[in-house]
């Protein structure tokens, strides 16, 4: 009042709903980054790193502190990695996209890491790039899993091939798929000749029946490996007797 006195209580409410909301929003979506298994790394426009998650600390071996504030070219794995990463940091500050693609990066003892990178502009309000965010996923096992299988492939390939008797792989159509040298040099055929003929055109014309029935057979019986003497017939005309062990080939699902 005039007299200084207090005589009520003046009480000011602001609505803070939606900045509460973002706060929360920001603290979820900080969660989400640092308790996800995949590395995920901000960085500056240049490629300073600025912000490192657990997922990256386990995957590279890097603690934040002695990371944070290097150039994300340490991770490279060579060289020429190093200019990879420039260039894609160069298209993200330029507005434009870097589809995901994998990459050797390297961690903090130099092991070597396959991995799976996004890489993705970070925009202020105004929608101007002012950082770089870059995901890694750690894709080793697939990796070594399709390593694998290529080996075992170019391995049966090799086998396959010069083996020193006849191999082939036909379609339920009765048709071959593959065949090697050592079938077409007892049938007189070049391998393009086999591929486009029937094998039970090659086959003599008493024992196409029983052929016939042992591929029924193995149709009713996937797992069964069958065993029998037939005669083919030579591109000269005259006939090759050959002892034979048949098998299906079946696809992951079992057909």
């Amino acid at each position: 009042n005039a007299a200084g006195e207090v005589s009520a209580i003046s009480t000011i409410l602001r609505d803070i709903s939606e900045r509460q909301a973002a706060e929360q929003a920001r603290a979820s979506l900080a969660s989400i980054v640092d308790s996800s298994d995949d590395a995920i790394i901000g960085a500056t426009p240049d490629g300073t790193i600025v912000s490192w998650n657990q997922g990256a600390e386990t995957l590279f071996g890097y603690a934040g502190p002695e990371i944070i504030g290097k150039n994300a070219d340490v991770l490279a794995s060579s060289p020429g990695r190093v200019e990879f990463v420039h260039r894609a940091y160069e298209t993200v500050r330029n507005g434009g996209s870097v589809t995901p693609y994998d990459a050797v990066l390297a961690g903090k003892d130099g092991r070597r890491m396959d991995v799976l990178i996004h890489v993705s502009p970070i925009r202020n309000t105004a929608g101007e790039v002012v950082g770089v965010s870059t995901m890694a996923h750690d894709i080793g096992q697939r990796v070594r899993a399709e390593r694998k299988l290529r080996e075992s492939e170019e391995l049966f390939r090799e086998v396959f091939e010069h083996a020193p008797f006849g191999m082939c792989v036909t379609g339920l159509d009765g048709r071959f798929l593959q065949v090697n040298a050592a079938l077409c040099g007892m049938l007189g055929y070049s391998e393009q000749e086999l591929l486009e003929t029937p094998w039970t055109q090659l086959t003599h014309p008493d024992d196409v029946d029983s052929s016939v029935q042992r591929m029924e057979e193995l149709r009713r019986k996937p797992h069964a490996c069958l065993e029998a003497e037939k005669r083919y017939i030579h591109r000269w005309g005259n006939t090759v007797w050959a002892r034979m062990r048949v098998s299906s080939v079946q696809d992951s699902d079992g057909n």
